[in-house]
């Protein structure tokens, strides 16, 4: 089992007075932090007010605020970074209102883009068994994607009965109750209720 832990991706840390402005782009947190992104050496630089810290990320080719938290690329891999020396893997992130979206290929959560600390996971806001082959889906204006609760236990993708659509803020646009995944069509999806097969709406309401 695939467990989501902090990966630390600093060392000690390198303090230095001044970094070469002409070689980074700025990015700025919101929380008297900044970010600086070399674009030349391929480094990313964290402020503190102790000093400056190079993360121990190589290759690093994109940096993207997304309130106090920022997404990383660096060479094939993604991370998420809060400002605090911390990183999480993902392999998928979308930006949204209050929320980050990350899909780490285990959990579908949805963090906390305002916390003034440390990342957050809202227990309630996280899915599990998403097929990222298949992407997100198109509901009731926004995207969604069609996920299974994320229980305290964890049984087998194949195994949930329970399926619904999560928008982009972490909350159940169409509630988990059905037998199987399902996508939306012309505003109608094909869903497994209890055995039966029929259809529903983007609002969750039968369409016979």
């Amino acid at each position: 089992m695939r467990i989501l832990c902090w990966i630390a991706c600093f060392g000690a840390g390198v303090a230095v007075a001044q970094l070469p402005l002409t070689q980074v782009d700025f990015v700025n947190n919101d929380l008297g932090l900044g970010w600086f992104q070399d674009t030349v050496k391929r480094e990313l630089w964290l402020h503190e007010p102790e000093g400056w810290h190079k993360a121990e990320l190589s290759d690093v080719v994109e940096v993207v605020p997304c309130g106090r938290l920022v997404t990383v690329k660096a060479g094939d891999m993604m991370y998420i970074g809060d400002g605090f020396r911390k990183f999480r893997e993902a392999q998928f992130t979308h930006c949204a209102d209050s929320f980050l979206a990350v899909w780490n290929g285990y959990v579908f959560a949805f963090m906390m883009t305002d916390s003034a600390h440390r990342m957050q996971f809202p227990a309630e806001r996280q899915g599990r068994c998403w097929h990222m082959d298949e992407g997100l889906d198109t509901l009731q204006g926004g995207l969604a994607a069609c996920l299974a609760p994320h229980l305290g236990y964890q049984p087998r993708c194949e195994d949930f009965a329970a399926w619904g659509m999560m928008g982009m803020d972490g909350r159940w646009l169409i509630q988990p109750e059905y037998d199987a995944p399902f996508r939306f069509k012309n505003g109608v999806a094909e869903v497994v209720y209890y055995g039966h097969k029929r259809r529903i709406n983007e609002k969750g309401e039968w369409v016979e």
